[in-house]
């Protein structure tokens, strides 16, 4: 386990190292002549030419490579600028649509309860004309009209309850 570890971060500095001391800058001069900066020695077509470019030239080939470094920097910042705002928006959408999702539910259940508290006080209606029905015909027995008591206020207490539900929404 240690030794695999250890070739891990061996292999992660060698990468850097080479990544490090092999930098080279190609740069392409207003005149077409095209020169690779490796180190601070100047190269063209793979041969030396530092020595042979006036101070000038060195000078104007170094703020080229300046000025298009400069611009890659820029160029780097403004996408990870734009990323994050892409991110950030993202971020913005998935909590909306978490909220509007939650909502749309916080709203199919005030309807549900709204829907089950009139089922529920229809039912009792209902079963109260009929057992006021039943009590004027004088179908009913005195164990039948407390029985039919009994199921009366228990309806009434889902209608009180359901009620009570439906206000809390």
């Amino acid at each position: 386990m240690k030794t695999f570890q250890f070739f891990k971060v061996a292999s992660v500095f060698a990468i850097l190292l080479c990544f490090s001391c092999g930098s080279t800058e190609k740069v392409i001069t207003t005149d077409g002549r095209v020169y690779e900066l490796k180190g601070g020695k100047f190269y063209s077509n793979g041969a030396d030419v530092t020595e042979e470019l006036s101070s000038e030239e060195k000078t104007e080939i170094q703020e080229i490579l300046d000025q298009r470094l400069a611009f890659e920097k820029e160029a780097k910042e403004k996408k990870e600028a734009l990323e994050a705002a892409q991110k950030k928006a993202e971020k913005a959408r998935k909590e909306a649509e978490k909220k509007q999702k939650e909502l749309e539910k916080k709203m199919k259940a005030k309807e549900d309860a709204r829907k089950d508290f009139f089922q529920a006080k229809n039912k009792l209606k209902k079963q109260r004309a009929k057992y006021q029905k039943r009590l004027d015909r004088g179908k009913l027995s005195p164990v039948a009209i407390e029985k039919w008591e009994e199921k009366l206020k228990g309806l009434e207490q889902d209608v009180q309850d359901l009620e009570q539900n439906l206000k809390r929404y």
